[in-house]
């Protein structure tokens, strides 16, 4: 994928996040993180603690900056920061479906947010695993959305020879995009209540592109969305007129549990979202954390960072918003007016071909180009 790709790709997410939420509230939580049966339950409260404090510190000093974009961000590092802080002290709780829960709220409700996460999504047959993987939900979901994102870019045309073709196409390409995101949850969580695992953003998908997915149907009838436009989200594409059996359960988490690491005692990864390298420590049963980690602390996060940091040298770390992430909250509105143009692009497009067929009815010439 080209830097234009991934921008507008990384805009397209950013609208989608912009509609389901009002930015300022990233600095709130509905998924809340638990102690219960963690291998370190004392160390991870501290540094889950230890998070609050500091994020409660930085967003206090950003309210009296005025400064939204730094509330902002605070609100994604408190999310980055507590995923940390479990993968370190509650390892053996990490398929869970808490935890999963708390990762899917973060890359939903953080516009810069993007995986690789520790843990996530959950890998097969793994013991105390949730019911739903919703880690592959969520890539489904994404997937789809740039796949559309490329679809329509790959469709669009100037020519007024193939303007309808071009602007049917490009429906057919929103259609599928969020069949692919609908098709996502039904394959992965075919049992699961679809509104636990993301239904409703599937909606948001709809709004974004401002196409309803009951109007697909005949989009979808003249475009296959694998073999015509090339879409591999999902494994097969929902229509508007397929039978779907509903599940009704609960996340519930399975049986069997995880007595080691799946990463390793230590391990680090480079989060996306801040280019921050993190190096995980992970505590022993008996509470201790693994020697070899670059801070032995509960939690512990190693990253070289600027921004508000937390007073104790020894706690996590905590990234505020710089360069390029500054821009974040303006993604939405770049985005939006490209959408716009698309869509005005289209009628002008539509009009234009009206136009010529009257004019030349009119004059007696030919109504064909």
């Amino acid at each position: 994928m080209n830097n234009n790709d991934s921008g507008r790709s990384a805009m397209m997410k950013a609208v989608l996040l912009y509609l389901l939420r009002p930015m300022a509230a990233l600095a709130a939580t509905t998924t809340n993180l638990t102690t219960t049966g963690c291998v370190d339950a004392s160390g991870l409260q501290k540094c889950l603690d230890d998070v609050a404090f500091t994020g409660k510190t930085c967003l206090d000093n950003a309210r009296k900056a005025g400064s939204q974009a730094e509330t902002i961000a605070r609100g994604c590092v408190y999310y980055t920061d507590n995923i940390n802080c479990y993968s370190a002290s509650c390892w053996n709780r990490v398929y869970e479906c808490e935890y999963k829960k708390y990762v899917y709220e973060y890359l939903k409700n953080c516009e810069t947010a993007k995986l690789p996460l520790p843990y996530f999504p959950v890998p097969d047959n793994a013991q105390d695993a949730c019911s739903c993987n919703l880690g592959k939900v969520y890539q489904t979901f994404l997937n789809s959305l740039n796949e559309g994102t490329s679809c329509i870019k790959g469709s669009s045309s100037f020519g007024a020879r193939d303007a309808l073709e071009s602007i049917n196409k490009i429906v057919a390409c929103e259609c599928c995009a969020i069949s692919g995101a609908l098709s996502g949850i039904y394959e992965t969580c075919p049992d699961t209540d679809p509104d636990l695992v993301g239904l409703s953003y599937v909606s948001q998908l709809e709004t974004l592109y401002n196409q309803p997915f009951s109007a697909c149907g005949t989009y979808m009838s003249s475009y296959d969305c694998q073999k015509d436009l090339g879409f591999t989200a999902a494994s097969s594409y929902i229509s508007p007129g397929s039978a779907l059996t509903t599940g009704k359960g609960s996340l519930l988490d399975g049986s069997g549990s995880v007595t080691s690491p799946g990463s390793g005692s230590v391990f680090s990864y480079t989060n996306l979202a801040d280019s921050v390298v993190y190096t995980i420590s992970t505590a022993s049963a008996s509470g201790n954390h693994n020697s070899g980690g670059s801070r032995s602390s509960s939690g512990s996060a190693q990253a070289s960072a600027t921004g508000c940091k937390s007073s104790d040298e020894k706690g996590v770390a905590a990234i505020g918003i710089s360069g390029e992430q500054a821009k974040a909250p303006c993604w939405w509105f770049l985005h939006f007016l490209w959408l716009f143009y698309r869509r005005l692009k289209g009628f002008i497009l539509v009009f234009g071909i009206s136009h010529i067929f009257a004019k030349r009815n009119v004059s007696g010439g030919p109504s064909t180009f």
